[in-house]
């Protein structure tokens, strides 16, 4: 529950990895909350998710239901989609979905919606700035309703195992104004990711800066143990702020391998990289690459964000990408932070004084 903070949870999440660019999972939990200084309970909590992402689109939502021993049940869904329009490697223009509902039995439940066009500038390779302008509505916990609208700028720069970032949004309504900043700091290294988040607000609905700390450990190829604690502010819905801690295992199954299609069988000893389109949106991609643990792709297709790949035998690496026939720009970005061309691909000069990969998918 995003509004109710978690004290000390253990939760069980299942996970089907992309599959035609789609991810499902659930999530079994038990937790303590306080919230508000006012609630000191215990709840089971279950949650479904589904996410998913293309060429110029990605989403996600999420429906979570939680059992207290006071007899008490809430519920939470939420969403978020992204769209880009013109774009190209440096610039882009789009736009983005946002929502959440609470509801708590025998009591009112809250909504908050927001949509956002923002523009995206990459400054360099390892430095990218966005800025946004937005317009939304919120249903309170005194029922009331009422427009908002805001403004945003974001910035972060990656370097090696690091990626630092800072943002600030000025939000607006018929009860409220207030600007927030929040810093951000996020390590990855190996089997290993971690991250800080530091804020304040200025204006209305003020109140202590707030701090929130995460850590994940990748046990196993399939296995994470994973761990948050922290705080989080009050909202124009009316929620006080809280603090949460919480610890659980995140479990994620293979992506099951489409019919016919054996990449450990088709990546000869010889060959290094493997293509294969599977229908007009999707093609299975298979690299080797010695010695890596946790890779990722990253393309003109996606942004050029990280998707990790998936360990099919030793050495060998694939993922499935929600790409058809065409010619694309990628690069391999490996344990420790570099951005990579494996071999046996073409190469090309980026703008930023490096090389990129060329992938070419072709009719079956």
């Amino acid at each position: 529950m995003t509004r109710i903070s978690t004290a000390c949870t253990t939760s069980l999440l299942l996970v089907a990895l992309p599959l035609h660019a789609q991810q499902f999972s659930l999530r079994l939990s038990g937790l303590r909350t306080q919230y508000a200084d006012s609630l000191d309970a215990r709840a089971g909590s279950a949650s479904a998710q589904l996410a998913w992402g293309g060429a110029r689109t990605s989403g996600v939502v999420e429906a979570s239901w939680a059992q207290f021993n006071t007899g008490t049940s809430a519920g939470q869904a939420w969403g978020s989609f992204a769209a880009m329009g013109p774009r190209s490697r440096k610039a882009g223009l789009g736009l983005r979905l946002d929502g959440v509902s609470n509801a708590i039995e025998g009591s009112t439940w809250t909504a908050t919606g927001s949509s956002e066009v923002f523009g995206a500038l990459v400054l360099t390779r390892a430095w990218t700035l966005t800025t946004g302008l937005s317009v939304g509505g919120v249903r309170a916990l005194d029922t009331s309703r009422f427009a908002t609208a805001g403004a945003s700028a974001r910035s972060w720069y990656e370097r090696g195992h690091w990626t630092i970032g800072a943002a600030a949004t000025a939000t607006t309504s018929s009860t409220a104004r207030f600007a927030d900043f929040t810093a951000t700091a996020d390590f990855h290294r190996g089997r290993v990711a971690a991250g800080v988040l530091a804020g304040g607000r200025q204006g209305d609905l003020d109140g202590p800066p707030w701090y929130q700390g995460r850590v994940t450990v990748r046990l196993t190829p399939s296995i994470s143990l994973e761990s948050a604690l922290g705080s989080y502010p009050k909202d124009l819905a009316g929620y006080d702020r809280g603090r949460y801690a919480n610890l659980g295992f995140r479990f994620r199954l293979s992506a099951p391998q489409p019919v016919g299609v054996d990449p450990s069988a088709s990546l000869g000893t010889s060959a290094r990289v493997l293509v294969q389109p599977l229908d007009s949106v999707s093609t299975l991609v298979t690299f080797a690459l010695a010695g890596a643990r946790a890779p990722a792709i990253a393309g003109s297709w996606n942004e050029w964000f990280p998707t990790p790949l998936t360990q099919v035998t030793d050495g060998r690496w694939s993922a499935i990408l929600p790409v058809g026939v065409g010619v694309y720009r990628f690069a391999i970005i490996m344990d420790d932070g570099r951005w990579i061309v494996p071999e046996g691909v073409t190469r090309l000069p980026d703008d930023f004084d490096g090389e990129v990969g060329v992938l070419v998918v072709r009719n079956r």
